[in-house]
């Protein structure tokens, strides 16, 4: 049986993060993950628009056979529903997922759902600990290490006291012209927008103007819904890749993880070989689980043989609209600009006393198919609409706080299979009043009745099922260096540790407070 000082399962963000820092420590753990990798890749990366008038584009756009339209698919993000994406939620099929009122989405690739993500990398304030038994300060060092890894892009600007003021942020990407008329008429009003408790800002992300260590600087082709491992954006492969190259972890790919069991001082981590589906066990000291929440609780539940406790899921709720530039319908569509967030917004919202999120996103990437149905229109009429709006038109994604009253509840049935069941919401209309009213504070014409609410579960950031605690009061809290009471050197170390999930983007935290778990893990 090999045997091994520390064993990562998963090789998603938080699993990335934490072999990163231990191999700064000297550490050399084995990482063991499904590992699913894209099976095709666009060879000629050129602009989208480009590509469109000089090749078939069928294969990437819609697929060979339609796999875009998949019926099993539509509950996805748009990049999700990509046909070179589709890896990222295909299901190894070692236990089955049934959901009621719920729709949590589960990655087994190489880099878990951090492959197709929206590249937001900031950091948490001081309010947005104030639900953790840790603070800003426990997380610093560990925000510091991945902003010098990764090399994140923004300014230091209005959104610098909700970001953080980062010393080394990378250039900043440019502005389509959409964009820049939002930011002009910031700008011109900002005094007025800001008594408000409005501010607006670049995004932190991972991909920007000038390259950064391996990575392309941003070509602006308009691929980043179609390209898988774009050379351009930050994703947790690139960490595992440099850490294998180096020889810094041993990577086990092609092995789904069902249970762990502690043996005579060790721990044995139980699991299947994806094509032989034959059982391997592997022997350790200590384990660091990061297999996104879902499988995380699964794994714990599992392990302990439990097919009563109902673990708690919570997610952020988040709202979509569509927002008009009526002066740029009917022009020629910017062919080369960001696809992804062009702008990021904070507003302190009266009704939740809480601060809101939001993310400006240019809409030249994703199929026009998403946007077909967000409009209260006949079908004939939104063909037309969108056929000459489309110049005109921008995206807001806006998230808000976790609700502890808003949840879903995991357990693990008698076949070992998952079970969800959310409690049921939708966002309130006065909330849905409060963002279109922000929007417009920002000159964008929007109407309420465009707004979509984005189905329970499906806002990805997942918490809540293993919480920190600084006493822990049951079997399925964790201290605050991750480590399950009952179980002695077993680490969580994603999401699920998470209390609540506040509006900020939570995946640069994530990783970070994996680096700070791994730390404690790799020193005790």
């Amino acid at each position: 049986m090999p045997e091994y000082d520390i064993i990562i399962i998963g090789a998603g963000a938080s699993a990335a993060a934490a072999a990163l820092q231990l191999s700064e420590m000297g550490k050399k753990p084995m990482v063991i993950d499904v590992g699913l990798v894209p099976l095709r890749q666009i060879e000629d990366q050129k602009n989208l628009y480009t590509l469109k008038k000089t090749r078939d584009c069928t294969s990437f756009l819609v697929g060979d056979s339609l796999e875009y339209f998949n019926a099993k698919k539509q509950v996805l993000p748009a990049k999700l529903k990509s046909p070179y994406f589709q890896y990222v939620t295909d299901d190894p099929r070692f236990f089955n997922v049934r959901q009621t009122n719920y729709n949590a989405i589960t990655s087994y690739a190489k880099g878990g759902l951090g492959v197709a993500w929206g590249n937001g990398l900031m950091r948490f304030s001081d309010e947005d600990f104030e639900n953790f038994p840790i603070d800003f300060e426990d997380v610093l060092p560990f925000y510091k290490k991945l902003e010098a890894h990764i090399g994140i892009s923004g300014t230091n600007d209005d959104l610098s006291p909700y970001f953080g003021n980062v010393e080394n942020l990378q250039e900043p990407l440019k502005l389509s012209k959409n964009s820049q008329k939002i930011w002009n008429y910031y700008s011109k009003h900002r005094s007025h927008i800001q008594e408000k408790h409005i501010s607006l800002g670049r995004p932190r992300i991972g991909v920007s103007a000038n390259a950064y260590g391996k990575r392309e600087r941003c070509q602006y082709d308009n691929l980043e819904f179609w390209q898988p491992d774009h050379t351009s954006l930050y994703t947790p492969v690139m960490t595992l890749q440099e850490l294998v190259l180096h020889d810094k972890i041993v990577y086990k790919s092609g092995f789904f993880v069902d249970r762990w069991k502690e043996k005579e001082g060790k721990i044995e981590v139980i699991a299947y070989e994806l094509a032989s589906k034959q059982e391997h066990r592997f022997e350790t000291q200590k384990i660091i689980i990061a297999a996104g929440v879902v499988n995380t609780a699964r794994i714990v539940l599992k392990s302990r043989e439990d097919h009563k406790t109902k673990l708690k899921l919570t997610d952020n709720p988040a709202l979509q609209f569509p927002f008009f530039f009526p002066g740029s319908f009917g022009k020629s569509l910017e062919e080369d600009s960001f696809g992804l967030t062009q702008l990021s917004m904070i507003y302190k919202s009266k009704i939740l006393d809480k601060k809101v999120i939001g993310a400006f996103v240019e809409v030249t990437s994703p199929m026009r198919s998403e946007f077909f149905d967000k409009f209260p229109f006949p079908a004939s009429d939104n063909l037309n609409f969108m056929k000459y709006i489309l110049p005109g038109m921008m995206a807001s994604q806006i998230f808000l706080p976790s609700d502890p009253e808003i949840y879903a509840e995991l357990s693990l049935t008698q076949a070992n299979d998952v079970d969800i069941v959310g409690t049921g919401h939708a966002i309130p209309q006065p909330l849905v009043h409060e963002a279109v009213n922000v929007l417009r504070s920002l000159g964008l014409l929007t109407l309420e009745g465009f707004a979509y609410r984005v189905s329970h579960g499906n806002g990805i950031h997942y918490g809540g099922a293993l919480p920190m605690s600084l006493n822990p009061a049951s079997a399925y809290e964790t201290t605050i260096e991750g480590e399950l009471p009952e179980n002695k050197n077993v680490y969580i170390a994603d999401g699920s540790t998470f209390n609540g999930i506040p509006a900020t983007n939570y995946s640069l935290t994530l990783m970070a407070n994996a680096m700070r778990i791994a730390k404690a893990c790799g020193m005790s």
